[in-house]
């Protein structure tokens, strides 16, 4: 298993950091997690086809999770993605995907398969499935799991475990410290947690966590490994991972845009 971070910034405009996603790169699928502000061109930095891409999950729909959804689908579509897309998120998936894609896109969706390659360019083939916590999906050698977190005011949002060759993977997802998530990541070889700073004079850190929450959730788990992201512009790294070994003990770090893990 290989876990790629393609953005761990935050909706703040970053020259060092595009919008949260991440891929997991299994024997036969690659599973998309979020699509942030550029996931499409940073796959492709990564050495990993977009339109290899098999199964995309949403943890939750506030813009920076969600923005190079469209762009991801249509051009994957146009460059020859042969097998549908299995997207899965929370409630509201299926409207977001209906507006993108009947609406937004439809008449160049159309003009496309009609006018430019008529004949040749198959639909978009997308298979959208709502979900909420427990199992979401499955392959021959891996599944995805789910547990709710809080991200108030937001009704339902998701964070994500992936299990494959005997490892698991967990994103946490924008969350508060929410203890309830180390039971989900138990033992976990690998944990992506949000991390967000209060600064004088901002709220920012109102519906997130603190680095010394994500070192006191990542204890209780007995995770192997912490790896921060959703770092803002003017978070210092090296102060936030400080923050973490206060009250954890194993290997924590900041994450980087195009950080590759192999489990």
């Amino acid at each position: 298993m290989r876990v790629i971070l393609l953005g761990t910034g935050t909706p703040i405009p970053d020259v060092n950091r595009c919008g949260p996603s991440l891929v997991v790169c299994l024997s036969r699928d690659r599973l998309l997690f979020d699509c942030g502000f550029g996931a499409t061109h940073q796959l492709l930095r990564a050495g990993v086809e977009p339109r290899s891409v098999t199964h995309l999950f949403f943890t939750h729909h506030h813009y920076d999770h969600i923005v190079d959804y469209g762009y991801f689908v249509l051009s994957t579509w146009r460059t020859g993605r042969a097998h549908p897309l299995r997207v899965f998120g929370p409630p509201g998936t299926a409207r977001i995907t209906a507006a993108l894609f009947d609406e937004v896109y439809g008449v160049d969706r159309h003009w496309r398969r009609t006018v430019v390659r008529p004949g040749v360019l198959p639909d978009i083939t997308l298979d959208v499935g709502e979900v909420d916590a427990g199992a979401v999906a499955a392959g021959a050698d891996w599944r995805v799991t789910a547990v709710r977190v809080e991200h108030p005011p937001v009704p339902i949002v998701l964070a994500y475990a992936v299990e494959a060759g005997g490892r698991k993977v967990v994103y946490s997802a924008d969350t508060v410290y929410f203890p309830p998530l180390a039971d989900f990541a138990r033992g976990a070889d690998l944990l992506i947690h949000e991390a967000v700073s209060p600064h004088a004079g901002t709220t920012a850190h109102r519906g997130h966590t603190r680095p010394e929450d994500v070192g006191r959730l990542a204890r209780a788990a007995g995770v192997k490994r912490v790896v921060l992201n959703h770092l803002e512009p003017w978070e210092n790294a090296a102060r936030a991972v400080a923050g973490v070994r206060r009250h954890y003990r194993g290997r924590a770090e900041a994450g980087r845009d195009l950080m590759a893990i192999d489990l």
